[in-house]
């Protein structure tokens, strides 16, 4: 295996030239794809290890839990849970990064290796705005954009990054407080994506329904959600007035979707809140083989 040199990733420095802008924010989430299976390393706070668990139960987890229990002195800490399941940590160094992409190379060839990154940093945020969605679209983010980064390991491997979005709407019509809309526009998330609630203003505002089940109605349909999901996402607007849209329901990935059109329609719901608050959410993308 060649030498890399040892170089901490807490944060990493990029530029995203289609947003004009640059950030620093730390790595909070790496997910490795391969052979139609992946492993997740998580972190939440800077200068932690990240950590991660393997299972016995899945052969390609026990293939890499051999191959680390059988190195010397691996740079991957391995601590067996139960029969099992193993937890795995390292520390954020490219050097770490390196030696796993040479151990998925080596157990599996010729495979394509995906590695998905999550950044996320507190300080840059829209806050309290009234940007439409689509004109932030139209701008370049939440969608897959050519990234500048400082960090040689990630440079070198032509990274791609998704720019999400957080959204959170609430009182609408400064008068319904827990009435609100929920946007998660990012990668890596698997139990969120978009949230709603109209019940209040609907049981202050019978008369509203129809008006509200019509535009929700046309948002839905824009979603590319599976066929079998239509249904109880509908049955849940009909009896409570409120819906949950996980990302596994959809049916493409967030980097495989042109949403210009389910962000005209969300925007018209948002239309009846004040203002929101947004947050930038960073997905760093890299394929290599």
């Amino acid at each position: 295996m060649p030498y890399f040199s040892i170089k901490q990733m807490d944060t990493l420095s990029f530029h995203v030239p289609v947003l004009g802008a640059s950030y620093a924010m730390f790595i909070d989430f790496i997910k490795f794809s391969f052979k139609d299976d992946y492993m997740v390393f998580y972190c939440h706070m800077k200068s932690e290890p990240m950590t991660g668990t393997l299972y016995k139960t899945r052969k390609n987890h026990t293939s890499i839990i051999n191959f680390i229990q059988d190195q010397k002195n691996p740079p991957l800490l391995i601590e067996r849970i139960n029969k099992y399941k193993h937890e795995v940590s390292f520390e954020k160094k490219t050097e770490n990064l390196e030696y796993i992409v040479f151990m998925l190379r080596s157990l599996f060839p010729h495979e394509e290796i995906s590695i998905e990154t999550t950044l996320y940093n507190d300080h840059y945020m829209f806050g309290k705005c009234s940007f439409h969605l689509l004109d932030l679209y139209e701008i370049g983010h939440m969608s897959l954009v050519p990234v500048e980064i400082e960090n040689d390991w990630f440079h070198r491997h032509n990274p791609n990054i998704f720019t999400g979005l957080l959204l959170i709407a609430r009182n609408p019509y400064y008068r319904y407080h827990y009435d609100f809309i929920e946007l998660n526009f990012f990668n890596n998330l698997k139990n969120d994506f978009l949230k709603l609630s109209f019940d209040m203003l609907i049981q202050d505002r019978p008369n509203m329904k129809p008006k509200l089940s019509l535009l929700v109605k046309e948002m839905i349909s824009s979603i590319p959600l599976k066929e079998e999901e239509y249904a109880r996402i509908n049955s849940d607007w009909k009896h409570y007035n409120d819906m949950d849209i996980r990302m596994t329901d959809l049916k493409i990935k967030l980097k495989e979707w042109r949403p210009s059109y389910f962000l005209k329609c969300l925007s018209r719901l948002l239309d009846m809140f004040p203002s929101y608050f947004i947050n930038p959410k960073f997905n760093i993308d890299i394929i290599t083989i």
